[in-house]
Protein backbone atom coordinates (compact mmCIF):
# COMPACT_ATOMS: atom_id res chain seq x y z
CA UNK A 1 0.00 0.00 0.00
CA UNK A 2 3.06 2.37 0.70
CA UNK A 3 4.44 1.04 -2.62
CA UNK A 4 1.04 2.57 -4.18
CA UNK A 5 1.49 5.66 -2.33
CA UNK A 6 4.40 6.81 -3.24
CA UNK A 7 3.86 6.21 -6.64
CA UNK A 8 1.03 8.36 -6.64
CA UNK A 9 2.78 10.68 -5.09
CA UNK A 10 5.89 10.63 -7.80
CA UNK A 11 3.22 10.97 -10.52
CA UNK A 12 1.46 13.86 -9.25
CA UNK A 13 5.08 15.72 -8.82
CA UNK A 14 5.82 14.81 -12.53
CA UNK A 15 3.00 16.33 -13.72
CA UNK A 16 3.31 19.46 -11.54
CA UNK A 17 7.06 19.95 -12.62
CA UNK A 18 5.51 19.57 -16.61
CA UNK A 19 3.35 21.98 -16.25
CA UNK A 20 5.81 24.30 -14.47
CA UNK A 21 8.01 23.86 -16.88
CA UNK A 22 5.41 25.03 -19.65
CA UNK A 23 4.95 28.08 -17.45
CA UNK A 24 8.32 29.06 -16.89
CA UNK A 25 8.81 28.45 -20.82
CA UNK A 26 5.95 30.48 -21.63
CA UNK A 27 7.33 32.87 -19.17
CA UNK A 28 11.45 33.21 -20.73
CA UNK A 29 9.86 33.35 -24.39
CA UNK A 30 7.83 36.11 -23.69
CA UNK A 31 10.46 37.55 -21.55
CA UNK A 32 12.89 37.42 -24.72
CA UNK A 33 10.48 38.46 -27.16
CA UNK A 34 9.77 41.71 -24.99
CA UNK A 35 13.31 42.45 -24.33
CA UNK A 36 13.81 42.18 -28.19
CA UNK A 37 10.80 44.09 -29.19
CA UNK A 38 11.83 47.04 -26.30
CA UNK A 39 15.23 46.76 -28.22
CA UNK A 40 13.58 47.71 -31.66
CA UNK A 41 11.71 50.47 -30.22
CA UNK A 42 15.30 51.98 -28.72
CA UNK A 43 16.76 51.12 -32.20
CA UNK A 44 14.16 52.63 -34.23
CA UNK A 45 14.65 56.11 -31.82
CA UNK A 46 18.29 56.07 -32.70
CA UNK A 47 17.75 55.56 -35.83
CA UNK A 48 15.63 58.18 -36.63
CA UNK A 49 17.31 60.75 -33.81
CA UNK A 50 20.08 61.60 -36.25
CA UNK A 51 18.58 64.48 -38.15
CA UNK A 52 20.99 64.90 -40.77
CA UNK A 53 21.36 61.14 -41.37
CA UNK A 54 24.20 58.50 -40.73
CA UNK A 55 27.21 57.17 -42.92
CA UNK A 56 27.45 54.28 -43.63
CA UNK A 57 30.82 52.16 -44.79
CA UNK A 58 29.01 49.46 -47.01
CA UNK A 59 30.98 46.34 -48.00
CA UNK A 60 28.81 44.10 -50.40
CA UNK A 61 30.08 40.30 -51.15
CA UNK A 62 31.39 38.47 -48.74
CA UNK A 63 34.68 38.40 -49.97
CA UNK A 64 34.31 41.80 -50.06
CA UNK A 65 35.57 41.79 -53.55
CA UNK A 66 34.31 45.24 -54.46
CA UNK A 67 35.25 47.04 -51.96
CA UNK A 68 33.56 49.55 -49.90
CA UNK A 69 30.95 52.61 -50.81
CA UNK A 70 29.76 55.31 -48.60
CA UNK A 71 26.43 55.80 -48.41
CA UNK A 72 24.03 58.54 -46.56
CA UNK A 73 20.73 57.12 -44.86
CA UNK A 74 18.21 59.42 -43.31
CA UNK A 75 15.36 57.03 -41.06
CA UNK A 76 12.14 59.37 -41.16
CA UNK A 77 9.48 58.53 -38.41
CA UNK A 78 6.65 57.10 -41.32
CA UNK A 79 9.02 54.27 -42.19
CA UNK A 80 10.59 55.40 -44.84
CA UNK A 81 14.51 56.11 -45.82
CA UNK A 82 16.18 58.72 -48.05
CA UNK A 83 19.68 56.94 -49.89
CA UNK A 84 22.44 58.53 -51.25
CA UNK A 85 25.71 56.85 -52.82
CA UNK A 86 29.18 57.81 -53.51
CA UNK A 87 28.63 55.61 -56.47
CA UNK A 88 26.31 57.96 -58.03
CA UNK A 89 26.02 61.55 -58.62
CA UNK A 90 26.14 63.74 -55.40
CA UNK A 91 23.28 64.96 -55.77
CA UNK A 92 20.77 61.79 -56.29
CA UNK A 93 18.91 60.73 -53.50
CA UNK A 94 16.73 57.90 -53.59
CA UNK A 95 13.67 57.22 -51.20
CA UNK A 96 12.05 53.69 -50.08
CA UNK A 97 10.53 51.55 -47.35
CA UNK A 98 12.81 49.91 -44.36
CA UNK A 99 11.43 48.45 -41.12
CA UNK A 100 12.99 46.55 -38.08
CA UNK A 101 11.55 42.94 -37.30
CA UNK A 102 13.10 40.56 -34.63
CA UNK A 103 14.82 37.70 -36.62
CA UNK A 104 16.77 36.31 -33.78
CA UNK A 105 17.49 39.60 -32.65
CA UNK A 106 16.72 42.97 -34.06
CA UNK A 107 17.33 43.49 -37.77
CA UNK A 108 17.23 46.15 -40.08
CA UNK A 109 15.51 45.65 -43.56
CA UNK A 110 15.21 47.90 -46.28
CA UNK A 111 11.56 45.81 -47.43
CA UNK A 112 10.69 47.84 -50.50
CA UNK A 113 12.77 48.53 -53.74
CA UNK A 114 15.25 51.57 -53.24
CA UNK A 115 17.65 51.98 -56.46
CA UNK A 116 20.10 53.25 -54.62
CA UNK A 117 20.45 50.73 -51.99
CA UNK A 118 19.02 47.63 -53.56
CA UNK A 119 21.78 48.09 -56.42
CA UNK A 120 24.17 46.22 -55.07
CA UNK A 121 22.19 43.58 -54.37
CA UNK A 122 20.39 42.83 -57.45
CA UNK A 123 21.40 40.20 -59.55
CA UNK A 124 21.78 42.04 -62.76
CA UNK A 125 23.08 45.27 -62.17
CA UNK A 126 23.11 48.30 -64.63
CA UNK A 127 26.59 48.77 -64.47
CA UNK A 128 27.04 45.42 -65.06
CA UNK A 129 29.64 44.71 -62.42
CA UNK A 130 29.81 41.04 -61.06
CA UNK A 131 28.35 38.30 -62.41
CA UNK A 132 25.35 38.33 -64.54
CA UNK A 133 22.78 36.61 -62.26
CA UNK A 134 24.82 37.38 -59.30
CA UNK A 135 25.55 40.64 -59.43
CA UNK A 136 27.31 42.52 -56.24
CA UNK A 137 25.71 40.17 -54.11
CA UNK A 138 25.37 42.60 -51.40
CA UNK A 139 23.11 42.87 -47.91
CA UNK A 140 19.55 44.88 -48.08
CA UNK A 141 18.93 42.88 -44.57
CA UNK A 142 21.49 43.45 -41.27
CA UNK A 143 21.16 42.29 -37.73
CA UNK A 144 21.65 45.33 -35.57
CA UNK A 145 24.87 43.86 -33.04
CA UNK A 146 24.97 47.32 -31.23
CA UNK A 147 23.39 50.68 -31.57
CA UNK A 148 24.09 54.13 -29.48
CA UNK A 149 23.54 57.24 -31.17
CA UNK A 150 27.29 57.61 -31.56
CA UNK A 151 28.03 54.20 -33.53
CA UNK A 152 25.80 51.69 -35.11
CA UNK A 153 27.10 48.30 -35.83
CA UNK A 154 25.42 46.22 -38.32
CA UNK A 155 26.03 42.95 -39.91
CA UNK A 156 25.32 41.62 -43.21
CA UNK A 157 22.82 38.78 -43.28
CA UNK A 158 24.14 37.08 -46.53
CA UNK A 159 27.39 38.39 -46.53
CA UNK A 160 28.65 38.35 -42.74
CA UNK A 161 30.08 41.71 -43.34
CA UNK A 162 30.52 43.74 -40.88
CA UNK A 163 29.35 47.53 -41.06
CA UNK A 164 29.71 50.78 -39.45
CA UNK A 165 27.29 53.88 -39.37
CA UNK A 166 28.14 56.84 -37.58
CA UNK A 167 25.89 60.17 -37.70
CA UNK A 168 26.80 63.05 -39.87
CA UNK A 169 27.29 66.02 -38.38
CA UNK A 170 24.14 68.50 -38.66
CA UNK A 171 26.24 71.22 -40.51
CA UNK A 172 27.76 69.47 -43.33
CA UNK A 173 25.17 68.86 -46.74
CA UNK A 174 25.08 65.61 -48.28
CA UNK A 175 25.95 66.58 -51.51
CA UNK A 176 29.34 68.70 -50.35
CA UNK A 177 30.02 65.45 -48.26
CA UNK A 178 29.81 62.83 -51.46
CA UNK A 179 31.51 65.57 -53.79
CA UNK A 180 34.11 65.32 -50.81
CA UNK A 181 34.66 61.57 -51.41
CA UNK A 182 34.19 61.33 -54.97
CA UNK A 183 37.30 64.37 -55.65
CA UNK A 184 39.47 61.92 -53.76
CA UNK A 185 37.99 59.26 -56.27
CA UNK A 186 38.68 61.33 -59.40
CA UNK A 187 42.19 62.49 -58.58
CA UNK A 188 43.35 59.28 -57.34
CA UNK A 189 43.02 57.82 -60.92
CA UNK A 190 45.80 55.71 -61.60
CA UNK A 191 45.51 52.06 -60.76
CA UNK A 192 49.22 51.17 -60.31
CA UNK A 193 50.84 51.80 -57.23
CA UNK A 194 54.06 51.06 -55.23
CA UNK A 195 54.02 50.25 -50.91
CA UNK A 196 56.90 52.38 -49.69
CA UNK A 197 57.67 52.04 -46.18
CA UNK A 198 60.75 53.64 -44.65
CA UNK A 199 61.93 54.96 -48.26
CA UNK A 200 62.15 51.34 -49.90
CA UNK A 201 59.25 49.86 -52.18
CA UNK A 202 58.41 47.07 -50.56
CA UNK A 203 55.22 45.66 -52.66
CA UNK A 204 53.26 46.80 -55.65
CA UNK A 205 49.67 47.08 -56.01
CA UNK A 206 47.20 47.37 -58.54
CA UNK A 207 43.20 48.55 -57.67
CA UNK A 208 40.32 47.18 -59.56
CA UNK A 209 37.12 48.69 -57.94
CA UNK A 210 37.73 49.85 -54.07
CA UNK A 211 39.96 47.27 -53.65
CA UNK A 212 44.60 46.86 -53.67
CA UNK A 213 45.63 43.69 -55.56
CA UNK A 214 48.78 43.02 -53.63
CA UNK A 215 51.20 40.53 -55.34
CA UNK A 216 53.98 38.87 -53.06
CA UNK A 217 57.13 37.51 -54.08
CA UNK A 218 55.67 34.60 -54.72
CA UNK A 219 53.47 35.72 -57.13
CA UNK A 220 50.32 34.99 -54.74
CA UNK A 221 48.12 37.85 -54.04
CA UNK A 222 45.95 39.54 -51.58
CA UNK A 223 42.75 41.60 -51.46
CA UNK A 224 42.65 44.98 -49.66
CA UNK A 225 39.45 45.95 -49.36
CA UNK A 226 38.95 49.96 -48.73
CA UNK A 227 36.38 52.49 -49.09
CA UNK A 228 37.25 56.31 -49.85
CA UNK A 229 36.59 58.97 -47.25
CA UNK A 230 36.65 62.77 -47.13
CA UNK A 231 40.28 62.42 -46.47
CA UNK A 232 41.63 59.78 -48.23
CA UNK A 233 41.05 55.78 -47.72
CA UNK A 234 40.08 53.60 -44.73
CA UNK A 235 40.83 49.89 -45.10
CA UNK A 236 38.01 47.64 -43.78
CA UNK A 237 40.19 45.78 -41.22
CA UNK A 238 43.65 47.22 -40.22
CA UNK A 239 46.71 46.38 -42.67
CA UNK A 240 49.69 44.53 -41.55
CA UNK A 241 52.65 45.49 -43.50
CA UNK A 242 56.39 44.71 -42.86
CA UNK A 243 55.87 45.47 -38.98
CA UNK A 244 53.02 48.22 -38.88
CA UNK A 245 49.25 48.25 -39.02
CA UNK A 246 47.44 50.44 -41.12
CA UNK A 247 43.65 51.57 -41.29
CA UNK A 248 43.36 55.27 -42.70
CA UNK A 249 45.71 56.92 -44.99
CA UNK A 250 45.16 60.54 -46.16
CA UNK A 251 45.34 61.30 -50.03
CA UNK A 252 48.03 63.78 -51.12
CA UNK A 253 47.55 64.55 -54.75
CA UNK A 254 51.01 66.84 -54.98
CA UNK A 255 53.01 63.29 -54.63
CA UNK A 256 49.68 61.23 -56.07
CA UNK A 257 49.74 59.46 -53.30
CA UNK A 258 48.04 57.75 -49.98
CA UNK A 259 50.13 58.29 -46.78
CA UNK A 260 50.23 58.65 -43.18
CA UNK A 261 53.88 59.39 -41.00
CA UNK A 262 55.18 55.71 -42.09
CA UNK A 263 53.69 53.76 -45.24
CA UNK A 264 52.55 55.69 -48.40
CA UNK A 265 50.75 53.73 -51.39
CA UNK A 266 52.66 55.76 -54.04
CA UNK A 267 51.57 55.69 -57.70
CA UNK A 268 53.40 54.43 -60.49
CA UNK A 269 54.94 56.10 -63.72
CA UNK A 270 52.43 55.80 -66.40
CA UNK A 271 52.81 54.41 -69.98
CA UNK A 272 53.24 56.68 -72.36
CA UNK A 273 50.48 55.34 -74.11
CA UNK A 274 47.92 55.90 -71.12
CA UNK A 275 44.85 57.82 -71.39
CA UNK A 276 42.81 59.10 -68.35
CA UNK A 277 39.50 58.46 -68.69
CA UNK A 278 38.01 61.52 -68.92
CA UNK A 279 40.06 61.50 -71.96
CA UNK A 280 38.05 59.10 -74.16
CA UNK A 281 34.62 60.48 -72.84
CA UNK A 282 32.70 62.88 -76.50
CA UNK A 283 31.60 62.41 -79.95
CA UNK A 284 33.52 59.94 -82.37
CA UNK A 285 32.62 58.30 -85.41
CA UNK A 286 32.14 54.03 -85.07
CA UNK A 287 34.01 52.63 -87.91
CA UNK A 288 33.34 48.96 -88.99
CA UNK A 289 33.48 46.85 -92.30
CA UNK A 290 37.22 47.58 -92.55
CA UNK A 291 36.47 51.39 -93.05
CA UNK A 292 33.71 51.34 -94.72
CA UNK A 293 31.02 52.10 -92.37
CA UNK A 294 31.15 55.15 -89.96
CA UNK A 295 28.33 55.71 -87.69
CA UNK A 296 29.10 59.08 -85.19
CA UNK A 297 28.72 57.61 -81.78
CA UNK A 298 28.73 59.27 -78.36
CA UNK A 299 31.14 57.79 -75.58
CA UNK A 300 29.48 59.39 -72.03
CA UNK A 301 30.87 58.72 -68.47
CA UNK A 302 28.85 55.47 -66.58
CA UNK A 303 30.93 54.59 -64.00
CA UNK A 304 34.26 56.33 -63.71
CA UNK A 305 37.44 54.88 -64.03
CA UNK A 306 35.42 51.13 -65.28
CA UNK A 307 33.03 51.99 -67.96
CA UNK A 308 31.18 54.09 -70.37
CA UNK A 309 28.19 54.12 -72.36
CA UNK A 310 28.51 54.06 -76.45
CA UNK A 311 25.38 55.54 -77.74
CA UNK A 312 24.02 56.19 -81.23
CA UNK A 313 23.98 52.85 -82.07
CA UNK A 314 20.97 50.90 -82.62
CA UNK A 315 21.68 49.21 -78.57
CA UNK A 316 23.32 50.99 -76.26
CA UNK A 317 26.87 49.39 -74.95
CA UNK A 318 29.40 49.44 -72.53
CA UNK A 319 32.98 50.27 -72.99
CA UNK A 320 35.09 49.14 -70.82
CA UNK A 321 38.20 51.11 -69.44
CA UNK A 322 41.44 49.84 -68.26
CA UNK A 323 42.85 52.30 -65.24
CA UNK A 324 46.09 50.14 -65.65
CA UNK A 325 46.78 50.70 -68.59
CA UNK A 326 44.60 53.66 -69.96
CA UNK A 327 42.88 51.67 -72.79
CA UNK A 328 39.22 50.71 -73.67
CA UNK A 329 37.93 47.55 -74.79
CA UNK A 330 34.54 46.35 -76.34
CA UNK A 331 33.59 43.17 -74.78
CA UNK A 332 30.83 40.05 -75.00
CA UNK A 333 27.83 41.56 -72.91
CA UNK A 334 24.49 41.57 -72.25
CA UNK A 335 22.26 44.26 -74.19
CA UNK A 336 18.55 45.03 -73.27
CA UNK A 337 15.51 42.72 -73.96
CA UNK A 338 17.48 39.94 -73.90
CA UNK A 339 19.90 40.87 -76.48
CA UNK A 340 23.79 39.51 -76.51
CA UNK A 341 26.18 41.03 -77.96
CA UNK A 342 28.39 38.46 -78.81
CA UNK A 343 32.45 38.49 -80.10
CA UNK A 344 32.42 36.83 -83.74
CA UNK A 345 35.57 35.89 -85.61
CA UNK A 346 35.27 36.42 -89.60
CA UNK A 347 38.46 35.46 -89.91
CA UNK A 348 39.17 32.67 -88.32
CA UNK A 349 35.84 31.02 -89.93
CA UNK A 350 32.73 32.76 -88.45
CA UNK A 351 33.01 31.15 -84.76
CA UNK A 352 31.31 33.04 -82.17
CA UNK A 353 32.20 33.54 -78.18
CA UNK A 354 29.88 33.62 -75.32
CA UNK A 355 32.83 33.92 -72.41
CA UNK A 356 32.62 37.19 -70.73
CA UNK A 357 36.02 38.90 -70.74
CA UNK A 358 36.69 38.28 -74.99
CA UNK A 359 36.43 40.97 -77.19
CA UNK A 360 38.79 44.10 -78.76
CA UNK A 361 40.80 46.28 -77.03
CA UNK A 362 42.87 49.78 -78.08
CA UNK A 363 44.62 52.83 -77.05
CA UNK A 364 44.10 56.24 -77.61
CA UNK A 365 46.58 57.76 -80.31
CA UNK A 366 46.70 61.69 -80.74
CA UNK A 367 48.03 63.45 -83.64
CA UNK A 368 47.86 67.17 -84.04
CA UNK A 369 48.94 69.68 -87.29
CA UNK A 370 48.79 73.31 -87.25
CA UNK A 371 45.83 74.74 -88.71
CA UNK A 372 46.00 76.27 -92.28
CA UNK A 373 43.65 79.33 -91.49
CA UNK A 374 44.90 80.39 -88.06
CA UNK A 375 48.24 79.70 -86.67
CA UNK A 376 47.21 79.91 -83.08
CA UNK A 377 44.68 76.61 -83.73
CA UNK A 378 45.68 73.24 -84.35
CA UNK A 379 43.94 70.52 -85.64
CA UNK A 380 43.74 67.19 -83.59
CA UNK A 381 43.37 63.60 -84.95
CA UNK A 382 42.18 60.82 -82.06
CA UNK A 383 41.83 57.21 -82.59
CA UNK A 384 41.55 54.43 -80.93
CA UNK A 385 42.54 51.12 -83.14
CA UNK A 386 40.31 47.95 -82.13
CA UNK A 387 42.49 44.28 -81.92
CA UNK A 388 41.88 41.64 -80.38
CA UNK A 389 42.28 41.13 -76.44
CA UNK A 390 43.97 38.05 -76.24
CA UNK A 391 40.77 36.55 -74.12
CA UNK A 392 39.90 33.89 -76.94
CA UNK A 393 42.83 31.47 -77.03
CA UNK A 394 43.33 30.28 -80.55
CA UNK A 395 40.66 32.62 -81.82
CA UNK A 396 41.00 36.47 -82.42
CA UNK A 397 38.23 38.60 -82.30
CA UNK A 398 37.77 41.18 -85.31
CA UNK A 399 34.03 41.27 -85.46
CA UNK A 400 30.50 41.40 -83.02
CA UNK A 401 26.79 40.03 -83.26
CA UNK A 402 23.85 41.19 -81.35
CA UNK A 403 21.39 38.29 -81.26
CA UNK A 404 17.97 38.38 -79.67
CA UNK A 405 17.97 35.40 -77.33
CA UNK A 406 14.13 35.38 -77.78
CA UNK A 407 14.40 34.29 -81.24
CA UNK A 408 17.84 33.27 -81.93
CA UNK A 409 17.86 35.34 -84.94
CA UNK A 410 20.93 38.38 -85.42
CA UNK A 411 19.68 41.11 -84.85
CA UNK A 412 22.88 43.80 -85.45
CA UNK A 413 26.02 42.79 -87.28
CA UNK A 414 29.31 45.01 -86.75
CA UNK A 415 32.08 42.97 -89.02
CA UNK A 416 35.82 43.76 -89.14
CA UNK A 417 35.62 46.35 -86.77
CA UNK A 418 38.44 49.44 -86.97
CA UNK A 419 38.09 51.31 -83.37
CA UNK A 420 37.20 54.95 -82.92
CA UNK A 421 38.02 58.11 -84.33
CA UNK A 422 37.26 62.07 -84.50
CA UNK A 423 38.68 65.08 -85.05
CA UNK A 424 38.56 68.74 -83.48
CA UNK A 425 40.33 72.45 -83.33
CA UNK A 426 41.83 73.53 -80.10
CA UNK A 427 43.87 76.55 -79.01
CA UNK A 428 47.11 75.53 -80.10
CA UNK A 429 49.87 74.53 -77.50
CA UNK A 430 52.20 78.06 -76.40
CA UNK A 431 56.21 77.25 -77.69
Amino acid sequence: MKKIYNLWILALILIGAGACTSEVDDVFDQSAANRINQSIAEYQEVLRSAGNGWVLNYYPAATKAYGGYTMLIRFHKEGTADVSCDLFQPDKVSTGAYDMVNSAGPMLTFSTYNEIFHFFSEPSNALGIGEDGMGMEGDSDFLILSCTSDEVVLKGKKTGNKMIMHPLPENVAWEDYLQSVKQITNEAYPAAYEVVIDGVIQYTVTQRYRKFILENADGSQVNLPFHYTPEGISFDEPLSLATLDVKELRWEQGSMSFTDDKVTIRARELPKTYSRYEKYIGEYFFVYYQGNTMLPVTLEEELFNESYLMKGLPFDMRIRYNAVAGSISLEYQMLPDGIVLVPWTLQGGGYLSQTQGVGMEGYMEEKAAPNPGDSHLEDVTQTVILQDNGMWGKFLCDSFVAIDNNTGKDVLQLAYVTGFFRTFTQQAASK
